[in-house]
């Protein structure tokens, strides 16, 4: 919500907000479409301890 304000207060537009927006969205949508495919390939244990591990 802070990005759209500040984007709009910066005197960007509606197109400027939608590329910003866009630019911050597309990499949530590549690593989701990344992380399925990750998590149609391994099993499930794996793909949860994987994690867990990289936070200690």
């Amino acid at each position: 919500m802070a990005i759209a304000f500040a984007v709009l207060q910066l005197g960007g537009g509606g197109a400027e907000l939608g590329l910003v927006l866009a630019a911050r969205g597309i990499p949530h949508v590549l690593l989701l479409l990344v992380g399925r495919v990750l998590s149609d390939r391994y099993s499930r244990q794996r793909v949860l301890v994987l994690p867990a591990r990289t936070r200690e």
